[in-house]
């Protein structure tokens, strides 16, 4: 069975650009439509997929959780976890039944505007499409094989942000990527490549950042709690992110990051992400991010800071799998 271990770098997004209509759609679960710009960033969790034996189900293991590094199946901190949603989800549309250990390393802070249980989301899909592929369970009587469209659609309904995490692990993608919808509809930039006969999009070259400050907390911001305080007030001005002003209101200390990124450092494009709390600053250089990250720490502007590049996308893996080379 372990020969059928697959593991992928999970990655965190920033928006780059998030624009928010005011009225909800019943027929979105009652989600507003959005307008966004997706960035990976390189700030990574771990997903790895391992097949158990028939009818055993779900094992959730939580590799740097000294706490509960094995919640218990029923548990809230097991059932509300989306990489346990993803692989009955994916599970139940290919009929089969949800038997796998499931171990993810977490990196990305929670409930940050950073999309980290997305990205797990997704990884855990493709993951256990090939663990279980491999270990022969599609191949069982009434069993579905998993295509492209069905892992999609299977990302949408799990979450706003999982279709562009899951679409990223395309060689063919990249990890910069226009949102639209409730954020499940992408199209993906591309820089210039060599092998390609084609120049680099228009797009590409206005939106990719070179390096980018992240400013993370301890206290996490519910995006519901976000979205119903931009019912309430709206968008400010002149921000690149129309939940920027809700989520400062409910997260005030994000405020000083950007304030800090602006006036020492004269950063123009300094962000909430997504719905927050998470300040993100675009650099011109890695070296600028550190000294931006290491200042916001000196003056308590943070909990938890990183200077990472991007943009970055979801990546496997190598394996003991003998089959590793044939699946990439």
């Amino acid at each position: 069975m372990s020969a059928y271990r697959f593991e992928y770098k999970c990655p965190a997004k920033i928006n780059l650009k998030l624009r928010v209509k005011r009225e909800r759609h019943p027929e979105w679960g009652n989600r507003h439509e959005i307008d966004t710009v997706y960035c990976g960033v390189d700030l990574f969790d771990f997903v790895e997929t391992l097949p158990r034996d028939e009818g055993t189900g779900l094992v959730l293991v939580l590799s740097n959780n000294k706490e509960n590094p094995r919640p218990a199946p029923g548990s809230p901190e097991f059932e509300s976890n989306l990489v346990i949603r993803a692989a009955r989800a994916l599970a139940e549309a290919c009929h089969v039944s949800p038997d796998a250990m499931i171990r993810l390393e977490k990196n990305i802070p929670v409930a940050a505007g950073l999309g980290g249980g997305s990205s797990d989301a997704a990884g855990t899909l493709i993951a256990l499409s090939h663990t279980w592929g491999e270990a022969g369970k599609f191949d069982a009587p009434g069993a579905i094989g998993p295509s492209g469209a069905m892992l999609m659609s299977i990302a949408a309904k799990l979450g706003a942000d999982v279709p562009f995490f899951l679409g990223s692990i395309d060689m063919n993608n990249s990890g910069l990527a226009h949102g639209t919808g409730y954020g499940e509809k992408v199209e993906y930039y591309h820089p210039a490549r060599p092998t390609w006969p084609r120049p680099a999009d228009p797009e590409w070259e206005k939106w990719a950042p070179k390096a980018v400050a992240l400013a993370m907390y301890d206290d996490g911001l519910s995006t519901a709690d976000v979205y119903r305080r931009f019912d309430e007030i709206g968008p400010g001005r002149g921000n690149r992110n129309d939940l920027q002003r809700a989520a400062l209101d409910l997260h005030p200390r994000s405020a000083d990051a950007i304030w800090d990124a602006q006036a020492n450092f004269s950063i123009r494009s300094v962000f909430i992400s997504g719905s927050g709390p998470t300040v993100a600053a675009l650099c011109t250089s890695l070296g600028q991010a550190e000294n931006v990250a290491r200042t916001w720490m000196e003056y308590h502007h943070a909990d938890r800071t990183a200077a990472v590049v991007a943009p970055a996308r979801m990546w496997p893996l190598p394996t003991e799998n003998p089959n590793f080379d044939r699946n990439y």
